[in-house]
């Protein structure tokens, strides 16, 4: 199994300041009385579980450490930064393994051994998923008066059931913080901030009546599909990211709608998957509007558009596709330095840009702008994968 793994735990490890962790992460083998330390790597073999930790900032005994869990159900690690205090060195290592272990780890080993969950949910798509839900002990400092112990999962339980889609495993971080008059609130779904359930919190997080100057409170939700629901998709993620690059390639030296045509042709008999070749060709250019127009709020929103269909309302976690030809086409626009002809070809592709470009003309405010979504075409045969 070490060797299975070895060449992915090089190239997360080779970002660590070896010297710095020495010792850090043997603390979750005494915490979890299981596990082995191997290739600056904690690692569960029954479970398949590598855990890694970076030390951010160490000084007078006070660190900030990031942990990684990586697992196959995940497509995104799920990341922690943990604050530690101590004596020593070596208390605060065991302090910040141990707030990890209680807020993260212990929760995740209840979802891969299935048991212990709070609560069950059921979602449609184009089929039924069942979901069971875990969620960890509320972490935080400081302490508030005349309200319960807050319930993000109750809080924020329609919210998230309407975001899931045909995933195994979604990872929820919800924090809220309260300093003074100032209030903080982030909620984190699969990795990626949901803006519409951050500032659902706001108001609550408001209302606090904190005891001192400064209250925060942390918390994991995961959601595990039911092995009798789960459906595994007929194409990987290797295929989504090929195809995306692509079509990228393809439309930024794109000059018209024929030439379009011949895109979509070439794709289509390329990769035999109608449903996935129109989402990356819809998605593309609206992504690329998302990344130029950086001061309009783009909501999370599809809008699935079917010949005699009603236009259908889906979240953009609910697709396997969507948040893998973002990452693409966020590595490729950092990556690469493009000039305003080949963007802008993209753009005229996207019916946001389209719209965005209209509400300037009429003197709207860049920054004032929102776009509730992101529309695309599904034939009579989509599979909403």
């Amino acid at each position: 199994m070490f060797f299975k793994k070895k060449r992915k735990m090089k190239e997360i490890a080779s970002s660590n300041n070896d010297v710095q962790n020495e010792g850090l992460l043997e603390n979750l083998v005494s915490i979890c009385g299981d596990g082995v330390v191997f290739q600056n790597a904690f690692i569960l073999e029954d479970e398949d579980i590598y855990v890694y930790a970076d030390v951010l900032s160490f000084q007078d005994n006070v660190a900030q450490i990031v942990f990684q869990l990586h697992h196959e159900w995940l497509d995104e690690p799920v990341s922690e930064v943990i604050a530690a205090v101590g004596d020593s060195k070596d208390e605060v290592y065991y302090s910040a393994c141990e707030q990890f272990y209680e807020q993260v780890l212990q929760v995740y080993l209840k979802v891969c051994n299935k048991e212990s969950y709070i609560d069950t949910v059921e979602i449609f798509t184009q089929e039924m998923h069942r979901f069971h839900v875990w969620k960890s002990p509320l972490g935080g400092i400081g302490k508030k008066e005349g309200i319960e112990e807050s319930d993000y999962w109750n809080l924020l339980k329609n919210d998230l059931s309407l975001r899931l889609g045909n995933r195994k495993v979604y990872a929820v971080k919800v924090f809220a913080s309260k300093q003074k008059r100032e209030v903080e609130c982030e909620v984190m779904f699969n990795g990626k901030e949901s803006r519409e359930m951050s500032r659902k919190l706001l108001s609550i997080t408001g209302e606090w009546d904190c005891i001192g100057d400064v209250c925060t409170e942390r918390q994991w939700i995961f959601l595990m599909q039911d092995e009798d629901t789960y459906i595994e998709s007929d194409i990987d993620n290797q295929t989504i990211s090929k195809l995306t690059y692509e079509t990228i390639a393809l439309l930024e030296n794109c000059d018209n709608k024929e030439e379009y045509q011949k895109i979509r042709q070439k794709l289509l008999k390329r990769y035999k998957d109608t449903s996935l070749v129109y989402e990356v060709l819809y998605f593309i250019p609206e992504l690329y509007t998302k990344a130029y127009y950086m001061g309009v709020e783009f909501g999370e929103k599809l809008f699935l558009i079917q010949k005699d269909h009603k236009t259908r309302e889906l979240y953009q976690s609910q697709l396997q596709s969507f948040p893998i030809v973002e990452r693409c086409v966020e590595h490729h626009l950092q990556k690469e330095i493009l000039d305003d002809q080949k963007i802008k070809k993209v753009m005229e592709f996207s019916v946001n840009a389209k719209a965005i470009q209209k509400a300037l003309e009429n003197g709207e405010v860049q920054q004032g702008l929102q776009v509730s979504g992101i529309g695309y075409v599904g034939k009579s045969d989509y599979i909403l994968r």
